[in-house]
């Protein structure tokens, strides 16, 4: 006798329980009849099968309709995921509920090993299978070993790890709930748009245990765009939403976690590894926060929230224990976070403002000095004006070219005869000089210092030359360096 003809003698004696496959479908035509008769023929026996023609524009409910005397159909009249998802539990009459997309498709033993593994694992409320990414003919895509949809079994703490470090690795479309547990969970769901189902997870390992059926027993197509785009497929909005959603589900871990399960989970990380009472749990799941906040500064939020709901618990333990005083938040706050980022990102937006307008003043007051005062070129009468009305960095910038420029001349001085033997060395004050002209080319101009771009180019091109070849430094570079250095000397007091 085969396994499976004993397992079915063991469903007979135990009655077997009615699954109910729920399967919400909008303007899934082309894929809705393999999708149903991948559930119709399931080898577990006892399945009623429900399907929302969820306000559908396509042939979606004439698709449906052919399979009007072997499954319940339910039509909206509008397309709307939640209210669908509600009308469609509500028709559930099993003890068992898994929901099944309209595009995707199930292997035939799926809720068999799925009904099996419930039947031998105590308190199991939710089991998993492997799926796998299917193209648009449902044949399997390459690249498999990067699919996070292939999780190995984990105990509930090891679980709990991965989902608050790593995010979410079990796939929806797999699960198989005992009722009650989706009955609840649709009760309680947070109005995540993007992470309602990991977060399902996560509030599971709370209550029980959750299960994977390591073969893949399901193949799911993945539209990254048009109208069947998945829910998760690739986007700015859905990068936003799934970030915030993430970070109030890692608070929800440390929230929620009771002591045992905490101490299973995050032990091996603890600061202090002897931690056992409530008061120095509380402390650790804020610094496991902490950490959190500065691999990603989005997690901080968290981090403060729960702070400030255990400050009063947590403040002794904290000072005592840990060291971590009142100050070392002030600390933290002041420098730590999205808000941090936003004030200095505010600020440095405002600092350059206010360079950018006085900047923009001066250039528009030198320009109109050099129109009036001297429309055939500038006049060095002027350039004394322009400079006092640069910004002070500006002249900062200007007086130190005049010294780098000057340090070149100073080391020809001392040092002409070994230009030859120490060409890289030397090499090193002329690119320092060259670059500091190269980012101040429109203030030189100005001032009435670069008037033949042409030249500077040219200069810039046998520094660059040079950097890497041996040339006659003296007659090359040198000369330039001179020029400008005499042109600062009129500048600069």
């Amino acid at each position: 006798m085969h396994h499976i003809d004993i397992w079915k003698e063991s469903l007979e004696e135990k009655k077997m329980p009615l699954v109910s496959v729920i399967m919400p479908c909008y303007n899934h035509g082309a894929y809705v009849g393999g999708a149903i008769e991948s559930i119709l023929n399931q080898t577990y026996p006892n399945i009623e099968l429900i399907v929302a023609d969820n306000g559908c524009t396509d042939n979606s409910y004439e698709v449906m309709n052919r399979y009007q005397d072997r499954i319940k159909i339910i039509r909206l009249e509008k397309n709307d995921r939640r209210w669908c998802l509600r009308m469609l539990l509500e028709a559930v009459t099993g003890e068992y509920v898994a929901q099944a997309t309209a595009d995707d498709e199930w292997m035939p033993e799926k809720i068999q090993l799925q009904m099996e593994a419930f039947f031998s694992i105590p308190n199991l409320q939710v089991c998993f299978t492997w799926a796998l990414e299917a193209d648009e003919n449902m044949q399997v895509r390459a690249g498999q070993e990067k699919n996070a949809f292939l999780a190995k079994n984990r105990s509930r703490g090891e679980w709990l790890w991965f989902f608050f470090h790593r995010g979410n690795c079990l796939c929806l479309p797999s699960a198989l709930y005992r009722v009650p547990v989706a009955e609840y969970f649709a009760q309680i769901a947070r109005g995540y748009a993007q992470l309602g189902d990991f977060y399902q997870w996560v509030s599971i390992l709370q209550h029980g245990e959750i299960y994977v059926v390591e073969k893949p027993m399901v193949k799911f197509r993945w539209h990254t765009s048009g109208n069947n785009a998945n829910e998760s497929a690739p986007s700015i909005g859905t990068a936003i939403r799934s970030g915030l959603e993430y970070v109030d589900i890692t608070l929800q871990i440390a929230e929620d976690t009771e002591d045992k399960l905490f101490l299973e989970a995050f032990g091996g990380e603890f600061v202090n590894p002897n931690a056992r009472t409530h008061k120095e749990l509380l402390c650790e799941r804020f610094f496991l926060l902490k950490r959190r906040a500065e691999e990603a500064p989005a997690f901080s939020t968290a981090m403060f929230r729960f702070y400030y709901s255990h400050y009063d618990e947590m403040e002794r333990m904290l000072q005592s224990q840990y060291g971590f005083s009142f100050d070392d938040y002030r600390e933290l706050a002041e420098n730590t976070g999205v808000t941090h980022m936003k004030v200095m990102l505010d600020l440095a937006s405002a600092t350059n403002k206010i360079q950018g307008d006085s900047l923009y003043a001066y250039r528009r007051l030198a320009q109109k000095l050099v129109k009036e005062c001297c429309p055939e070129g500038i006049d060095k009468r002027i350039v004394g004006v322009i400079f006092a009305l640069m910004p002070e960095t500006e002249q900062t910038d200007v007086r130190r070219l005049r010294e780098v420029c000057g340090a070149v001349l100073d080391w020809v001085a001392r040092h002409g005869s070994l230009l030859g033997v120490m060409h890289f060395e030397f090499m090193e004050l002329i690119t320092g000089a060259w670059q500091i002209m190269d980012n101040m080319r429109e203030q030189l101009r100005l001032l009435g210092i670069l008037q033949d771009d042409e030249e500077f180019e040219l200069f810039g091109q046998l520094v660059h030359f040079a950097q890497t070849e041996k040339i006659d430094l003296q007659e090359a570079v040198v000369p330039y360096i001179e020029m400008m250095a005499g042109q600062l000397d009129g500048i600069v007091n």
